[in-house]
């Protein structure tokens, strides 16, 4: 397409001395389609009045991994039940992944419950995590009611061009979307996930297109840019942590100042912030891996070490140790003060 509009401008072809358009032509053609992914007038005023909601803990996946049973279990320690969309039936593309949690959310799941939403072989839900709705709520809801929050990246994937769409500045090097981990009221994620799949017929399926074979990612990106006031990037990794492009050296243990003494959790040396999960995305698969065999192997999280045995203990020939973070809790109780910036 931008090729096309860019030679109906320009029959003529541009000479390397001459000014070239081509970055504000493309700017001008995705804010164009992106009007198509904009969200639905919904009325919010009653969404945030429910202070303690449920929280339905949701993943698609066909098979039954060592990965989602570890998943599982992590959700299970924090006393909730995985909801696993999907098991067992044929794989038909990431599409299926917003046509079950669109399902799912059916008219019986009450609309201010809260959705957090993962994928189901690289994420690991961690101890901070049985505080995400709280902290949703007391520290983002308020400045930003109705907002989605989406994990943030170093990656502009799949679409390297729409780092065009995004703001040039940022106080982080997170700052691109990523819908590994995705959290809001179930009414918010509905007419989300609504309005992404119009933006997918629109855009993807009237051109013969497979309507399950695309990258989710994409579509939810577009949404985010279209609709900057519902949706969010955790651009400081306060409730994700994506792990591209990141080694276990950017993490080590530290006391929580809301968990008891001498219990020592994963914290981000990158962010200061102890995350509700770790998703190891893209090229951070080995990171989390790494950072999963060693929770397990020195925190029993979410299990004990001897569900190890028998396993090479790969994250010890490289990092005999995290280190020890001498932070007091003090310091890190500051830092959920600025949680909606």
């Amino acid at each position: 397409i931008l090729y096309l509009k860019h030679i109906a401008l320009h029959p003529n072809r541009i000479k390397r001395t001459d000014p070239a358009p081509l970055l504000e032509e493309a700017r001008s053609i995705l804010n164009q389609s992106l009007q198509d992914a904009v969200f639905p007038n919904v009325d919010d005023t009653c969404m945030t009045e429910n202070k303690n909601p449920k929280l339905h803990v949701i993943c698609v996946s066909s098979n039954d991994r060592p990965e989602l049973q570890r998943l599982r279990r992590s959700a299970e320690r924090l006393g909730w039940q995985l909801q696993i969309l999907g098991l067992n039936q044929p794989w038909r593309g990431l599409g299926s992944k917003i046509e079950l949690l669109q399902h799912y959310l059916s008219d019986s799941i009450p609309r201010s419950d809260m959705v957090l939403f993962v994928d189901a072989y690289d994420v690991l839900l961690l101890e901070p995590a049985i505080n995400i709705s709280q902290n949703f709520i007391q520290f983002i809801e308020p400045t930003r009611p109705g907002v989605i929050v989406f994990g943030a990246e170093m990656n502009c994937a799949p679409d390297p061009a729409l780092r065009l769409m995004y703001p040039e500045t940022a106080p982080s090097a997170f700052r691109f979307l990523n819908s590994g981990t995705i959290l809001g009221r179930v009414h918010d994620i509905r007419y989300m996930l609504t309005a992404v799949r119009r933006d997918i017929e629109f855009h993807h399926v009237r051109f013969g297109a497979d309507p399950f074979r695309f990258d989710d990612q994409r579509w939810y990106a577009r949404f985010m840019l279209a609709n900057p006031h519902r949706a969010m990037l955790d651009i400081t990794s306060r409730l994700f942590h994506t792990l591209h492009d990141t080694s276990p050296q950017h993490f080590d243990l530290s006391q929580h100042p809301d968990f008891e003494n001498q219990h020592l959790l994963l914290r981000s040396k990158l962010f200061n912030t102890f995350p509700c999960l770790i998703h190891g995305n893209g090229n951070g698969i080995d990171t989390f891996h790494d950072l999963s065999e060693y929770l397990a192997r020195n925190a029993s999280w979410p299990d004990p070490p001897s569900s190890l045995e028998g396993k090479t203990d790969t994250f010890a020939s490289t990092y005999s140790t995290l280190p020890i973070s001498d932070n007091t809790p003090e310091q890190h109780r500051r830092v959920w003060k600025n949680a909606a910036s």
